[in-house]
């Protein structure tokens, strides 16, 4: 059903972490839009039979978490060192909590594949 992470349309589209306020705000609307798309793709891994999110989690499970690794590092080193404003700070609170987000339907997605193998 999906083929990669990187065929879900989602691509990292950090600027140098020397950029201008307006910049860093842009790339914390990307990043969360990003991950936002990756939950879609996530929610309906949930939805498929166990055979298929079975399958699904053998052939993308290592990718599913290069990517959770990247997203993160990406937006630490963009928000480290800096100094945000006020919508910049509610931005990357949005960031974190639809990281949080993704990783409870990954956790779901893993925790029901458990619970139907044991």
């Amino acid at each position: 059903m999906f083929d990669t992470i990187k065929n879900m349309g989602v691509k990292s589209t950090l600027a140098p972490s020397n950029s201008a306020p307006n910049f860093t705000k842009f790339n914390l609307f990307l990043k969360t839009h990003e991950i936002k798309q990756v939950n879609q793709v996530l929610q309906s891994i949930l939805l498929m039979s166990k055979d298929e999110r079975e399958e699904w989690i053998l052939a993308h499970g290592e990718i599913v978490q290069s990517a959770f690794d990247a997203f993160i590092d990406d937006s630490n080193m963009m928000l480290d060192n800096m100094s945000l404003d006020e919508e910049a700070m509610e931005m990357s609170q949005e960031l974190i909590l639809v990281l949080q987000d993704s990783m409870e339907l990954v956790e779901s997605i893993l925790s029901e594949d458990q619970r139907l193998t044991s």
